[in-house]
């Protein structure tokens, strides 16, 4: 393994030089469109700055399974919080020359672009998996002076750009190591590191399976399926993203929106997302008028979790988009002339449609398409 020891200074030049390596301003705009459309943040917010900032604080290190470095950042003194660190990253190293991160397990730009719900579940057992292990090297090996150091760092952090941050990005960062960490636990409880290693042997497939890990690995998700918008609406659309919600993003959707205003409360939240079989969304540029087009299609594990999250959802759609709307003759819901355009909702069964557009004549053409389209199966 290289191992590279990198002064902060340091660290946050190569963290910037990756960052503009792999983020363009097109990318950004268009990532920070399909956030707004969500709900989950002003379409005013300067993703750019933020994420230099948010890296520069937050990382204190990182494997890179590209170059096969691990990279520590350095104070001082090699002290607890360094080794800490140390073990968590060397941990990935390990995972890497066990099970290859990206060949093996295929958590690359790519496969994460296609199948974000897949990566997401992955990157919660691999930072599990070196969460557990850290803490398991911090207590059963770590001296009372490395205890005292980790102890006092943690009490005096400070984070202000992270404690400044959109509540949902605080969330899902945190996700992968707090969810996959309970979820490394889980395992670790039935067979110790062998459960672990079976995990990276048949990873799991959801953020719903490391929601709920009894539920892996048997409980698999749906694979559905969605028009093609362009030739539903004989339009001109440029695709600004598309893929899985899930059921972590179910709930930041209705927990964790970017106003107060139209939240649910946490606990609604998650029993609304609870019940999730399968979803595909995309998000659409009409560049001949600007306007965005949404489309989402929820399969949940049956028609009583479908009515159960429907109810919910319309509870979010009233507190976002008010109570002025109108009801079509198959359950459907309307809110014309909005902020973001016409919305529609509507359940049918299992399935949950949601429509974002700029005229109600194109929601309705969408709506009536989602609903046509069947699933594929499953993952």
């Amino acid at each position: 393994i290289t191992r590279t020891l990198l002064t902060p200074e340091q660290l946050n030049e190569r963290l910037k030089r990756d960052f503009n390596e792999e983020y363009d301003e097109q990318t950004l705009e268009d990532e920070l469109s399909v956030l707004s459309i969500f709900g989950l943040i002003d379409p005013e917010f300067d993703l750019y700055q933020f994420y230099l900032e948010l890296l520069s604080e937050q990382v204190a290190g990182f494997y890179d399974p590209e170059t096969k470095e691990m990279v520590v950042i350095q104070g001082l003194d090699f002290d607890g919080v360094e080794r800490l660190t140390y073990a968590h990253e060397f941990t990935h190293a390990l995972q890497d020359q066990q099970y290859g991160l990206i060949d093996g397990l295929g958590i690359d730009d790519q496969r994460c672009q296609e199948d974000s719900e897949y990566c997401a579940a992955v990157q919660a057992l691999v930072e599990g998996d070196a969460s557990l292990v850290e803490q398991y090297w911090l207590y059963a090996y770590g001296s009372d002076e490395d205890r005292a150091q980790v102890f006092d760092f943690y009490q005096t952090l400070d984070s202000p750009v992270f404690d400044a941050a959109p509540e949902f990005i605080q969330e899902d960062f945190a996700f992968t190591y707090t969810a996959g960490g309970e979820f490394a636990w889980s395992l670790f409880e039935q067979d110790e590191f062998a459960a672990i290693d079976a995990a990276f042997a048949d990873p799991p497939r959801s953020t719903e399976q490391i929601i709920h890990p009894q539920k892996y690995p048997s409980d698999r998700p749906l694979m559905v399926a969605l028009p093609d918008f362009e030739d539903v609406l004989d339009a001109d659309l440029r695709e600004l993203d598309s893929g899985v919600v899930g059921e972590w993003y179910t709930y930041l959707i209705l927990a964790k929106g970017r106003d107060t205003a139209f939240r649910l409360a946490e606990d609604d939240a998650r029993d609304a997302a609870e019940g999730w079989g399968g979803d595909a969304y995309a998000v659409y540029l009409d560049e001949s008028s600007g306007e965005t087009i949404l489309g989402v299609k929820w399969l949940w594990d049956s028609a009583p979790d479908g009515e159960e999250f429907f109810s919910q959802f319309a509870s979010y759609a009233r507190l976002r988009w008010g109570d002025d709307f109108s009801e079509g003759s198959d359950g459907r819901l309307i809110w014309e002339d909005t902020s973001d355009g016409t919305v529609v909702i509507q359940q049918t069964g299992a399935a949950v449609h949601w429509v974002i557009a700029a005229e109600r004549a194109t929601a309705d053409r969408l709506v009536d398409a989602i609903s046509a389209a069947q699933p594929e199966g499953t993952s």
